[in-house]
Parts: C-alpha cells; structure tokens; sequence
C-alpha cells in the first residue's frame, strides 16, 4: 500500500496490468469475460480491477457480460465458484485469473463442463504462474514483472541500503513495468 506512506516499495504496475489484461482478451473478440480475484483483495487488486473495468466500458460490452468472482482458497469452495461461474446464463469465453490458486479449480471446472482452455475457454494469468504450475498451465498467457528477480533484489537492497543508512531512497516507490508472456509456438 505505497499510497500515502514513507514505507519503501517495489510495486509492479497494476494499472499497466489491467489494461494489458483486459486488452488482450478484447483484441481476440471475446465479449464475455470473467476476472477470478483473490478472496481477500489488496489495493494493488483494486486498481488493477478498475483498469480491466474501464476497458471493459470503453469497449462498450453489455452489461453482465464483466463477472467478478472472488475464489476461496479452500480446494472445494474455489471449485464450486469457478464451475458456477462457467454454469452462468452468460457463460464467458475468457478467464482473466488473478491467483493463480485459481487455476486448479478453473481447469477442474472446465473439464466437467466439456470446455477446452485455449479453444473454447481463452485463460490469461494477471501474475507470474506458480513454480508448481501442474503440466500444461506453463502455456498459458501470463503477466510478468519486466525485471527478474536478481534485479528486483538490487532494488530491494539499495532500498534498504539506503534507508538503513537515515537516506530516504529516490525514488521511494518504484513501479516496474509488466510485461505479457504469450505460449511460445501458439
């Protein structure tokens, strides 16, 4: 939460996310779009839900056709929302998924519903996939920090350099911009 505080920060820009976000899935044509968010949302969450919601205005979609959905951590509460979701009278044709804890449950879902992720079902990753991302979730479009994480840490660590030694750090918040990773071959 950097707004408003002296707390140094290494923030990715959710702005820029929302928009890359909403954006790619606009550009393939799909006007049914669901955002999968984490239960307990941040304000990094916030403003990157904003952006997606101001693309989707911009681009004129029918009202109900933007559905927010919060996924539970537990297992069996996220596959329940996730296969409500896609059991909804307007049934969307893309997934934006903010955790990725999501994806289990999304690809579970799908499955049962005969829908195929990447034919009939467009899944794009508003974050970095998980290390343990099961075989297959790799080839899933995804936002990535445009730093990796060696150059994130020597910003971290002239932060901390800095701040340890009575300097405040110039910039205090530094936003880095995402970046859009895209299935290599597809």
């Amino acid at each position: 939460y950097p707004v408003g505080q002296s707390l140094a920060s290494l923030d990715l820009d959710q702005s820029a996310t929302g928009r890359m976000l909403i954006d790619y899935v606009l550009k393939r044509g799909h006007e049914r779009i669901a955002v999968l968010m984490r239960q307990r949302r941040g304000y990094g969450d916030d403003v990157m839900l904003d952006h997606i919601t101001a693309g989707a205005m911009a681009a004129r979609l029918k009202p109900g056709n933007l559905l927010v959905r919060s996924v539970p951590l537990d297992a069996d509460s996220a596959l329940l929302t996730v296969r409500e979701l896609l059991r909804h009278e307007i049934r969307p044709t893309a997934v934006i998924v903010r955790p990725s804890v999501a994806l289990p449950a999304l690809r579970q879902a799908a499955d049962e519903l005969g829908l195929t992720i990447g034919k009939n079902l467009l899944v794009i990753v508003g974050g970095d996939l998980p290390a343990t991302a099961e075989e297959g979730e790799q080839r899933l479009p995804y936002i990535q920090s445009e730093l990796n994480a060696e150059q994130e840490g020597r910003i971290v660590g002239r932060l901390l350099t800095e701040l340890a030694s009575g300097q405040t750090p110039n910039p205090l918040h530094v936003v880095v911009p995402p970046l859009l990773r895209e299935p290599e071959g597809d």
